[in-house]
């Protein structure tokens, strides 16, 4: 692997921990702050219910939402890294 990202220069791989939860991964932070309103105590019998379900409180996120979730030194890593 790290043969292969030396000959592409442009990705940096940004290692995560394996399990952090929504203190350090981005994608549980938006998971955790969106759960309450998708999965909480609820149940779907069919998919297209829970598709419904997911659009609406996505639709609702914004860019700057987006990123004020995510925000962590990893998400700060990250975003420090493609700027570069």
């Amino acid at each position: 692997m790290q043969q292969w990202l030396q000959t592409h220069e442009r990705l940096q791989l940004v290692s995560l921990p394996s399990y952090a939860g929504h203190k350090y991964n981005p994608t549980e932070k938006i998971w955790w702050h969106l759960k309450d309103a998708i999965s909480a105590n609820r149940g779907f019998k069919v998919l297209a219910d829970l598709d419904t379900a997911l659009r609406r409180p996505f639709a609702s996120l914004t860019p700057q939402t987006i990123l004020r979730l995510i925000n962590s030194f990893v998400a700060r890593q990250a975003q420090a890294a493609v700027a570069a």
